[in-house]
């Protein structure tokens, strides 16, 4: 039976982490990922190791499952073989991953190419960087801020703008303002400027 046969009659929820669209045929591990990328079935068990298993058979005591398309989330068996440690060092080596190594996709799938590609030098090395990944990074640090500072993520409503603009009447500080709503001191600059250009004020 051929691998694309046992996959389709495979109906566990392994194979639905898994996208199959990428180009040069690499199929993307969307589940958890470790640190360098590899996928995580279960959070116990290397998902390329276990797409071996299920596809090809046991791995033998002392090999490791390498990858011949050097993306650590794929998972397609066609891209997988057995080789020892030392054979994938060596391996590492032959292919320029190592020390300095530029990946296609980052460990979520995404291509870092065009616009999704981050390209700084940091510590004298070239880095490479998924600009939605960085994106991601930087939104759920902003978020995180936001919600250590009890500020609000709603939209303002028309009730909190009129309570803004009446504090700023009789001189409260804007600082002062934007802790007594619970919003961040931009939003208090916006809503007194938007309240101040409306001329109903």
């Amino acid at each position: 039976m051929s691998v694309s046969e046992t996959i389709r009659e495979t109906s566990d929820d392994f194979w639905q982490e898994v996208e199959k669209t990428h180009e040069w045929g690499c199929w993307i591990w969307h589940g958890p990922t470790d640190r360098k990328g590899y996928g995580r079935w279960k959070n116990r068990h290397p998902a390329h190791r276990e797409a071996w298993k299920r596809e090809r058979g046991p791995i033998g005591a002392g090999l490791s499952v390498l990858h011949i398309c050097d993306q650590p989330p794929c998972v397609n068996p066609r891209h997988l073989y057995l080789g020892t440690h030392v054979e994938n060092g060596i391996d590492a080596h032959v292919r320029g991953r190592v020390p300095d190594r530029r990946k296609k996709y980052c460990p979520k799938g995404h291509a870092k190419e065009g616009d999704n590609l981050l390209v700084f030098q940091n510590g004298g090395k070239m880095d490479y960087r998924c600009r939605r990944c960085d994106n991601e990074r930087k939104n759920e640090a902003q978020k995180a801020a936001r919600r250590a500072r009890g500020l609000q993520k709603t939209r303002m409503t028309a009730e909190e703008k009129a309570r803004i603009w009446e504090l700023c009447q009789v001189g409260t500080p804007r600082r002062q303002i934007a802790v007594e709503v619970g919003r961040s001191l931009w939003s208090v600059h916006q809503a007194i400027t938007e309240a101040r250009a409306s001329g109903d004020r």
